[in-house]
């Protein structure tokens, strides 16, 4: 071969050496402008741990709670509590209503009760279950609670009412109502 061959030939495999350099670099920008897409996708998604608002079709069976079934559960856990304060509700018992609430909430729970005949309001009560749909657990000593009651209306509906999501304190040992706003997810 002539030198000016092989000059040209050298000349040649330098620039495929450096067309394949430029392609590998075409190809990792790609990989990461793929990567950056995705990454933008999942950013506007909403996150996986917030899920469609529950309602009363979602409560497990064992969290749907009929009027028949209520009774003094005491206040050792949220549900308990829960549990307990609807039985006091209907059978008009002022000390476990007084009980479920947090020294916070008592004086509101008082001034609201204050002078009514507690078993002639529970005769008005037509709350006929209520059902947990949700917990969160904020920490040891706090919980919320989405709960929901089924109620007989005076127009003739039988419907469900969503309380606020309810945040639970443990106070003394005992799980209590607060007035507290739960965080927002």
């Amino acid at each position: 071969m002539k030198r000016e061959q092989l000059d040209e030939l050298l000349k040649l495999r330098n620039e495929v050496t450096r067309l394949r350099e430029e392609t590998n670099k075409i190809s990792a920008l790609a990989e990461a402008n793929q990567k950056l897409v995705a990454s933008l996708k999942e950013a506007k998604a909403p996150p996986k741990d917030i899920q469609k608002k529950k309602g009363p079709e979602d409560a497990l069976p064992q969290d749907i709670h009929p009027r028949s079934s209520w009774a003094f559960r005491g206040f050792a856990t949220p549900e308990a509590a829960v549990e307990s304060f609807f039985w006091g509700q209907v059978n008009g018992n002022r000390t476990t209503l007084m009980e479920a609430f947090s020294p916070e909430m008592l004086p509101k729970v008082e001034e609201e009760l204050k002078g009514k005949n507690l078993a002639e309001e529970a005769r008005k009560i037509k709350t006929e279950e209520f059902r947990i749909v949700d917990r969160q657990q904020l920490s040891d000593d706090e919980v919320v609670l989405n709960i929901y009651t089924a109620r007989h209306y005076d127009d003739g509906q039988f419907r469900f009412d969503n309380f606020n999501p309810t945040v639970f304190q443990r106070i003394g040992g005992e799980w209590k109502f607060t007035d507290k706003h739960a965080p927002d997810n």
